[in-house]
């Protein structure tokens, strides 16, 4: 058989050192592929060969020294890319069929330990082996009873995250009745002060009292303005003011009107006087704005109707009780 090379570079030339290193490598390979691959039946065919050659050879030691560094670099890889990585779920499989592989080795050593309970065993390196897996073994139960333990916290802590919206509701509700309570103390409070106040002004007689004496007064019948009275002082006022403005215009007025008028200025006799004469077109013309004077002093009449009847009183009803009351005072 050719020699091979392990994956630190060390050549395996012995028959024995080749079956612990195929053994390993079988272990390796059945982590990583299905029972009935080429290659695993090649390994084991190979194996049984070299086997059969030097005896079946229990490298425990070997094995256990391979699952340490495995679960060495398992936790590294784990730290450092997740539990869900391809390598980290490799490394786990090849773990997990190493412990199945020494398991099994255990379970074969036991049988033949009980087989043969009366011997004693003596080889320094076997006791220090099965010392070393009875360490590992109270290492892997502790381990366990740890993760035991971390699960029952991370379902604790999943409880309290899961309760956490019940938790903000209920401490909203209180915060809410903690306001209510405290604006009705302060409430409270301000009417003692007020209280207080109140009863020290009354004990000291610096209080004053207000008392109503007269009631007020109401009217006993509705009252609305007198708007006839109104608009006849109204109309008596215009009347005096366009007489007023009439004699004012009359009194600074200097022109000269009549024949005695001239002669009072120049002291001079008259002999004859010569009165306007109008022509045609003046007259056309004088007759035009007297005819303009009647519109517009009718349109006036009218649109002060239409004022009175829309804003004072509807003309109608002022017809009836203006007919009322002149019927009274000629009855």
């Amino acid at each position: 058989m050719a020699p091979i090379k392990t994956e630190e570079g060390k050549i395996v030339a012995s028959p024995l050192e080749r079956l612990k290193y195929l053994k390993l490598k079988l272990i390796s390979l059945k982590a990583t592929l299905s029972p009935n691959h080429p290659d695993i039946k090649r390994l084991e065919k190979e194996i049984k060969a070299l086997e059969a050659q030097v005896g079946n050879v229990d490298n425990i030691q070997e094995k256990i020294k391979e699952l340490n560094h495995l679960k060495t670099e398992f936790a590294d890889l784990k730290s450092r890319l997740g539990p869900k990585h391809p390598d980290v779920i490799k490394l786990a499989k090849k773990i997990k069929a190493l412990e199945n592989e020494m398991s099994k080795t255990n379970s074969t050593k036991t049988n033949s330990t009980k087989e043969s309970a009366f011997i004693e065993p003596d080889n320094p390196a076997y006791i220090n082996l099965l010392t070393q897996i009875s360490s590992i073994d109270v290492q892997i139960k502790s381990l366990k009873q740890r993760k035991d333990e971390i699960k029952k916290k991370i379902e604790e802590y999943q409880k309290k995250l899961e309760n956490i919206p019940l938790v903000e509701k209920t401490y909203n509700l209180l915060l809410s009745d903690y306001e209510n309570t405290r604006r009705k103390y302060n409430e409270l409070m301000d009417k003692l002060m007020e209280a207080k106040i109140a009863q020290e002004l009354e004990e000291s007689q610096r209080g004053e009292r207000f008392v109503i004496i007269d009631p007020p007064l109401v009217p006993q019948k509705p009252v609305k303005p007198k708007r006839l009275a109104i608009t006849f002082i109204g109309f008596v006022l215009a009347l005096g003011a366009g007489i007023a403005c009439l004699a004012f215009m009359e009194y600074i007025d200097h022109s000269i009107k009549s024949p005695e008028e001239v002669q009072e200025l120049i002291n001079i006799p008259l002999y004859i006087s010569i009165p306007y004469i109008e022509t045609e077109e003046e007259k056309r013309r004088q007759k035009k704005k007297q005819l303009l004077f009647i519109l517009c002093i009718g349109l006036i009449i009218i649109l002060a109707l239409i004022l009175f009847h829309f804003f004072v009183m509807p003309l109608d009803i002022f017809w009836i009780k203006l007919q009322r009351k002149i019927s009274r005072i000629f009855i």
